[in-house]
């Protein structure tokens, strides 16, 4: 019994130290998860097998025309190897990702509820520290919008997912994660890190959550208006010129989708996102009509005309913060068809699952919020911070084979 109890506890402390791993620099993360997919597959070598990811054809298959498109365009010559096996990198971390994830949790035979408890422990934990750093850095920071976004950062799935989780307790939790008051200072911890947290992508995250999960329960999206509108008030007397600059970051997220404005280099520092739209446009106009079809692969950039100075040292952009527009850079039509479907194919996946309601939601839900948000984030080439949403989909399919 005691050799079965320090096993469970062990295997425990493994999950929590992969949600801690991925909270590292990305190259640091993908090397650690390498690690373990390496490791399982040398431990299972008579046997090994790949389970099946859901929407895994379309991923696979843009993985492959990446792979073969840029080996055909990218010149080494000029700019070394790194940039092509950079793209490679980073778009196997999902997959790196989801596999650690979902092998975990089957081997060591988690039950749903150890999961939740583990993952609103590690959005906590992430949130706690960076509400300190925000907090020691409050006088300097304060005055600055983009300076205090800066400080304190939290991934926004992590700090979504858990707010979430913390708030809308599912069925299996019957009361508490850990006790009363623990709970009420995880809700405090989350809340308050979601408020200063200034991120659209973030908002954007929670409320997929919210209304896919809470849809048919009117007064808890309700409760969600009212928290956030005290938050607001709050946040706008405490952080008065945090708040204003936050506010006009809002007004312009129309305008840095439509990427419909006058280029002058106040316009373009003021709407990045809305000028490397335009530069992808433009730059996929130019291609030929293969490339429109197939991209140019893993290693192909944006010209920014000269700009591209003011967010990275590269002479070109290797991402945009639009990953519809990165993966139709790189993979064409093509990879925007197979990107879609990917994403499509997992939400019938998990409609499909014979599992909980709450579960089931929570899938979709984060599935739509996945989708949704790769048009403000890399998509596919940002994996790593998404392996909590793979610790649940992982689960998931886990509780559907017992």
């Amino acid at each position: 019994m005691e050799n079965g109890k320090y096993a469970q506890r062990k295997g425990y402390g493994l999950l929590l130290t992969l949600l801690l791993i991925s909270a590292l620099p990305s190259y640091i993360a993908w090397a650690c998860l390498a690690g373990v997919f390496g490791f399982y597959t040398l431990k299972n070598l008579r046997h090994f097998s790949l389970p099946k990811m859901p929407g895994g054809i379309c991923y696979w298959v843009l993985f492959l025309i990446l792979v073969a498109v840029g080996a055909g365009y990218f010149n080494p010559a000029e700019r070394g190897y790194w940039p092509y096996l950079r793209d490679i990198i980073d778009f196997t971390s999902l997959f790196l990702y989801w596999f650690a994830a979902s092998e975990i949790i089957r081997t060591n035979q988690y039950d749903t509820k150890t999961v939740y408890k583990i993952i609103v422990l590690y959005s906590v934990i992430l949130s706690a520290g960076g509400l300190l750093q925000r907090v020691s850095g409050y006088q300097g920071a304060s005055e600055d919008f983009s300076s205090f976004v800066a400080s304190g950062g939290v991934s926004q799935f992590t700090l979504a997912i858990g707010l979430y989780l913390s708030l809308f307790k599912p069925s299996v939790i019957e009361k508490y994660y850990f006790s009363r008051f623990l709970d009420l200072l995880a809700d405090i911890v989350l809340l308050g890190t979601f408020a200063l947290s200034f991120s659209r992508t973030t908002v954007i995250i929670f409320l997929c959550l919210v209304i896919t999960g809470q849809y048919n329960r009117m007064s808890a999206i309700i409760k969600c208006i009212l928290l956030g509108i005290v938050g607001l008030i709050a946040v706008s007397y405490l952080l008065p010129n945090v708040w204003t600059s936050f506010i006009d970051k809002i007004m312009n997220s129309v305008t840095e989708i439509s990427a419909s404005n006058s280029w002058s280099d106040y316009n373009i520092v003021n709407n990045w996102r809305g000028f490397e739209v335009y530069s992808a446009k433009k730059v996929f106009s130019q291609y030929s009509i293969f490339a429109q079809v197939f991209g140019k692969g893993f290693g192909s950039t944006v010209d920014v005309g000269g700009y591209a100075y003011l967010v990275t040292s590269e002479a070109a952009l290797p991402y945009l913060h639009n990953g519809y527009y990165t993966t139709l850079i790189k993979g064409g039509i093509c990879g925007m068809v197979l990107t879609i479907g990917y994403y499509l194919a997992m939400i019938h996946h998990y409609m499909k699952l014979n599992i909980l309601r709450y579960e089931k939601r929570l899938c979709i839900g984060m599935v739509a919020s996945m989708a949704v948000s790769m048009a403000v984030i890399h998509g596919f080439f940002w994996g790593g911070a998404q392996f909590v949403v793979f610790c649940i989909l992982g689960m998931a399919e886990k509780e559907e084979k017992t």
